[in-house]
């Protein structure tokens, strides 16, 4: 049954200015609501859930509680104890680090130094300020080093994806408690392609040598080329420096890094300065083969680095690619093997003939189900805590578990248990720790992308155990009875136009918002929102239920899997996930998570088909704040019809609703007709746009929204298309392939959105978590809509004889590659490559995109960068379009677009006789619509799209 199918409807239409269905109602509304009036039911479906968050197990006792009460941060990363005042100086991601008082009860705080205008900071993902160390002699009045802070940030500002990885040295002068921000020395600047694995955990070790962790240029590029190698840049492993050029002891500089790629033009290479090396390096060469700063090796992406300060051991903890995280325990000359291996499995790259170093596989590790970014904290010598003393603490930023790590004393492996669930995912988890001097656990906690919001926590023991909901579903008192599943008194049923997949479940809904038989108070009611996301009052308890078709002969033969309960506390949501027992007639509490092979019978004979049952932190990697708590119900996709079991009633369930009063403010339901809708991908007379888009909004946006994931664009259906970044939108990981996008218009090997939907979660699919089988559906959904947005390039490839004009400069406008914008919304562009095959080199090449009004009519949109004849050579270009700049034009509905070139500079000069590019006059495949005889740019100031568009003439 599709949205509207079963409406008491009379007429629907698409409305192509947005690509979204609407219908209309003949008369306004329907004979008659769903449900005729309230059912009271109690808070926390009365009474049989506790009204904070329940411990992960039956016996937790540790809990955070906000360090600092009175200040919050932007993105906080590292915490670091000032080594001279009782002072704590938080690193915050968008360059500023501020310096507060250790003191609970601290309300100010105060700018130590301000890098905000010299960081890449984008608003999700990595990159920015990610380091700082204290020299050890700072604040010794004698020593020459007595102001020195090394700082580690990604450089320079801007959107752009290169750039930088920078150590640099600062100077606090004498009196003063804030860096001179003039004062800076670069001593590393590596060129990489990426803002991900960025590093920079530093550190000075007891041997007053300074360690910096370095990651392997992030997921871009040809990125795994830098691994396993001494003689290309400053990636993948430790590095050990002096920062003091103490000559008894290091030498200076033997060989500089490499450039990974030619950086833009315009941009400086990669260069070291300003310090030696020690001569005790592992892989010091007199003949200056390798770059010999590096300690250790084979590292992915070392985020947290730390030093146990009783036995000097150094540890992290590695984040993994697709399979493994881990923890490491880093020696001199050790090689962690990223890329060949990752954990223990086989890696990324054939494991080289000769390995660098001495292998060093991880001491713990565990698979990427179970969390996705390890966090290290460090080995615990405090006192405050006895029962953790000797211990190495680690988390995982997804998952939430805290864990404690002990290596016994005499060989066995590694001793792990989880201790606590702490906050975790985006936008709330840990980004790092900090073992303090007097035994404190202090954690770093974002509030999402730059957030001012982030906070200070801190790990406290012995609080009160929390109560745990009951151990059977049966004792929850949800169903009045099990086998029907018929629910109790005042719980809703509902469904969604568009749900999300589910390894291809069957499921059930319901709603149970507290109320006394009258939903009049706020305590009682949703607060609704057309286009946004409901807030569920707190005492609200959804439900949904999972059942597998288990014989393919015969689809009515399910087999129950779990029920769900995501419950509106006190302070905040939380999942409790119930497992059905074999026999059907109860089903268990579960406290972690389990997977389940579930055999189906098939025409021809069994298969096995795995289920994951998510832990009660697993489902807050989807229930974020961010998305409101609660995904599904919204009105986009509850307004569709619904069978209500209890009445017998089809009605349309937001008229349902707000007939019981639910909604504050309650519905003009003459309204509803007109509401975005989500269309089903089964609802053919919903355009194809709006069905995948619906799609990638219920599968996508809960996290894939402003302020969400590691991201850049946006999934929800209610931002139009062309603000959505999905289109031509620009990756914050690249995955190596060549023009890829988010989305590229016609391609599917390079939409990248394309190429995740068809993965499992297991193998760096989309979405992350409990995606074992894979909604071919829904992906040829999404792929027709990909092919259906046709795309246009920059350039000419045509190979032939040139056509001479007489009229010099020309301006040529590939006729045949006109694109017309046929989605129904704006659209947003990027101008990513000007490629062209050159007959000669001669004029300078200039690219043009035009927006075509008719026959030998159009409007100049966007100049590319000028390419002159030292940088092209005869044969295949390939440029950026512009230099430096990513380059976006908006195409409006209706609009059409073609590409071409001028073969002089923008304003006319440096032409000579003959063509560059091949051109044959009056060619179905480069018709040239225009010459050019005066110069292209008339204003003196520059050009203006839409302004200084010139006179063209036909040729």
């Amino acid at each position: 049954m599709t949205g509207k199918a079963s409406r008491c409807v009379f007429f629907s239409l698409f409305f192509a200015l947005t690509g979204i269905a609407l219908v209309g109602f003949a008369s306004g509304v329907c004979a008659a609501p769903g449900l005729s009036a309230a059912q009271p039911i109690g808070a926390y479906l009365n009474g049989a859930f506790p009204d904070s968050t329940p411990g992960a197990s039956p016996n937790a006792t540790w809990a955070t509680q906000n360090a600092f009460p009175n200040l919050t941060f932007v993105e906080p990363v590292r915490i670091i104890e000032h080594p001279t005042q009782n002072k704590l100086a938080i690193v915050s991601k968008d360059g500023q680090v501020n310096l507060v008082d250790d003191n609970p009860a601290a309300s100010t705080k105060s700018l130590f130094l301000d890098l905000r205008g010299k960081v890449r900071t984008p608003t999700v993902g990595e990159g920015g300020l990610s380091g700082l160390a204290f020299h050890p002699e700072f604040g010794l009045a004698a020593s020459p080093n007595r102001g020195y802070v090394y700082v580690w940030y990604r450089s320079p500002s801007g959107g752009s994806s290169d750039g930088y990885q920078r150590l640099s040295r600062f100077t606090v002068p004498d009196g003063q408690n804030s860096v001179d921000p003039t004062s800076e020395f670069i001593l590393i600047q590596q060129y990489d392609r990426s803002a991900n694995h960025v590093g920079g955990d530093l550190f000075f070790g007891s041997d007053g040598f300074l360690y910096i962790p370095v990651g392997d240029e992030g997921n871009c590029c040809d990125r795994l080329l830098s691994t396993q190698r001494l003689d290309l840049g400053l990636f993948s492993g430790l590095l050990r420096i002096d920062v003091d050029q103490d000559s008894s002891r290091s030498h200076p500089i033997r060989r500089q890094p490499l450039n990974p790629a030619p950086p833009p033009s315009g941009w400086q290479g990669s260069f070291t300065q300003g310090y030696y090396i020690p001569d005790d390096n592992p892989f010091v060469d007199a003949s200056g083969s390798n770059l010999e700063e590096f300690y250790a090796l084979g590292l992915r992406h070392p985020w947290v680095v730390s030093r146990d300060p009783h036995t000097g051991d150094i540890w992290t903890g590695d984040v993994g690619e697709s399979a493994r995280e881990e923890v490491d325990r880093i020696f001199k000359g050790a090689n962690h093997q990223w890329a060949y291996k990752e954990g223990s499995l086989a890696g990324k790259i054939p494991q080289p003939g000769v390995i660098i170093g001495t292998e060093a596989p991880p001491i713990w590790e565990y698979d990427r189900a179970v969390g996705h970014a390890i966090i290290g904290a460090g080995v615990y010598r405090g006192a405050l805590f006895p029962e953790l003393f000797g211990k190495y603490l680690f988390s995982d930023f997804t998952g939430g578990q805290l864990w404690t790590l002990e290596v016994p004393s005499v060989g066995g492996a590694a001793l792990v248990e989880q201790i606590a669930q702490i906050p975790s995912g985006f936008p709330n988890g840990i980004n790092a720790y900090r073992l303090t001097d007097d035994g404190r656990i202090l954690l770093a906690k974002t509030a999402g992308g730059l957030d001012p919001g982030g906070t200070i926590l801190e790990l406290v023991w012995g609080g009160a155990v929390t109560a745990q909901p009951p151990a059977l579903l049966s004792q929850t008192a949800a169903f009045q009875n099990l086998t029907t599943l018929e629910p109790v008194p005042g719980c809703i049923p509902y469904d969604l136009n568009v749900p999300f997949w589910s390894d291809d479940a069957l499921k059930s809904r319901w709603m149970c918002i507290p109320n006394d038989s009258t939903h009049d108070t706020p305590q009682e009611q949703i607060q609704y929102s057309e286009n946004g996301d409901w807030q569920f009052p707190v005492g609200a308890v959804l439900i949904k239920h999972f059942e597998l078709a288990v014989d393919e002969q015969n689809p009515g033969q399910t087999k129950r899997l779990e029920t769900r309960f995501l419950v509106h506390a006190s302070d905040g949501y939380y999942g409790v996930t119930y497992k059905w027992r074999a026999d059907g007639g109860d089903a268990d509490l579960l406290y972690d998570s389990l997977d389940e092979d579930v055999e189906i019978q098939t025409q021809t004979g069994t298969r096995v088909q795995s289920w994951h049952y998510p832990s009660r932190n697993e489902c807050l990697r989807c229930h974020t704040n961010n998305a409101g708590g609660v995904l599904g119900p919204k009105t986009r996709q509850l307004n569709r019809n619904l069978l209500y079991p209890s009445s017998g009633i089809n009605a349309n369930q937001l008229e349902t609703l707000n007939s019981l009063g639910v909604f504050s403010p309650p519905l003009d339901v003459s309204a509803i007709p007109g509401f975005l809708t989500s269309a089903p991908g089964d609802d053919l007379s919903a355009g194809l746009a709006a069905r995948a888009r619906s799609y990638l909004d219920a599968n996508c946006s809960y996290c894939h929204r402003p302020g969400g994931v590691r991201a850049n664009f946006d999934a929800r259906l209610t931002t139009p298309l062309g603000n959505q970044g999905i289109v031509n939108g620009e990756l914050l990981d690249s995955f190596g392939v060549a023009g890829e996008a988010v989305v590229v218009p016609e391609s599917l090997s390079r939409s990248i959105l394309h190429h995740r939907l068809s993965l499992p979660s297991a193998q760096n699919g989309m979405p992350p978590l409990a995606k074992n089988l894979v909604d071919t559906d829904g992906v040829q959904l999404v792929a027709d809509w990909i092919n259906s947005l046709g795309g246009f390039s920059v350039g000419n490839t045509t190979v032939g004889a040139p056509f001479i004009d007489s009229h010099n400069p020309s301006l040529f406008i590939n006729e045949s590659d006109i694109y017309t914008n046929n989605d129904g919304e704006a659209v947003s562009l990027k101008l990513a490559e000007f490629n062209f095959y050159a007959n000669k080199s001669g004029n300078p090449v200039t690219p043009l995109v035009v927006k075509v009004n008719g026959d030998n009519d159009f409007i100049v949109l966007a100049i590319g960068t000028t390419r002159s004849q030292a940088e092209y050579a005869p044969g295949a270009n390939s440029f950026p379009f512009q230099d430096f700049t990513d380059r976006f034009i908006t195409v409006q509905p209706g609009e059409s677009i073609a590409t071409g070139f001028l073969d002089s500079y923008p304003d006319g000069s440096g032409w000579g006789k003959g063509t560059v590019i091949p051109a044959v006059n009056g060619s179905t495949e480069d018709d040239i619509w225009a010459l050019l005889p005066s110069p292209l740019i008339l204003a003196s100031n520059g050009f203006v799209a839409g302004r200084d568009t010139p006179v063209v003439v036909e040729g």
